[in-house]
C-alpha cells in the first residue's frame, strides 16, 4: 500500500504509526511473543532489581495490570520476584538469564526491522527523523495526549 503524500501531516504520521506497529507486532509475534511481554523485558533490563509498581510506572500501566503480564513472565522463566527487604507488601523484579537471552533475541529483530523501516534514509535523515518525532511526541505529552500506552 502506498502512502498518501498529500495527506495532513497527523494523518500521515498516524498511517506511518500503524505501519510500523503493524510490522512490529508480526516480528515479535513471529517469535511467540506480545508487545506487552517485550515491553516489560525491556524496562526491566533498563532497571533491574525495579519493583512491580516501577515498573507499571514506567509503562504507564496501572500497577493491577502490571501482575497479569509478570505472572505469565515468570511462568516463561524470563522473570523472577523476590521480596523486596524494605517493603513486606512489594516485590522486586529482574530479569533471568533465559529472559536476558529472549530480550537480547527480541531487541535483534527489533533493530533489523527498525534498519528495514529507515533504510531509504541517510544517516543524517535518520537522526533528524528521531529527533523531530521526539519533539512532537513531548509536545503531544503537554497536551495531555494520554496514548503513552502502547496496547
Amino acid at each position: 500500500m502506498a502512502l498518501v503524500t498529500d495527506s495532513s501531516l497527523g494523518f500521515l504520521v498516524a498511517m506511518v504509526g500503524r505501519q510500523a506497529a503493524a510490522a512490529f507486532n508480526a516480528t515479535l509475534a513471529s517469535h511467540g511473543t506480545h508487545p506487552r511481554d517485550y515491553a516489560v523485558l525491556r524496562a526491566l533490563g533498563d532497571r533491574p532489581g525495579c519493583s512491580q509498581r516501577e515498573v507499571a510506572d514506567a509503562l504507564g500501566l496501572p500497577p493491577s495490570r502490571i501482575v497479569g503480564l509478570l505472572d505469565g513472565l515468570q511462568e516463561a522463566g524470563a522473570i523472577e520476584r523476590e521480596p523486596d527487604p524494605t517493603d513486606r507488601r512489594a516485590h522486586r523484579v529482574r530479569l533471568t538469564d533465559s529472559g536476558r537471552g529472549r530480550l537480547n533475541s527480541l531487541q535483534e529483530r527489533a533493530d533489523r526491522l527498525e534498519a528495514a523501516i529507515v533504510a531509504d534514509l541517510a544517516p543524517a535523515e535518520r537522526d533528524e527523523l528521531q529527533r523531530l518525532l521526539g519533539r512532537v511526541s513531548a509536545a503531544l505529552a503537554r497536551e495531555g495526549s494520554d496514548a503513552t500506552r502502547l496496547w
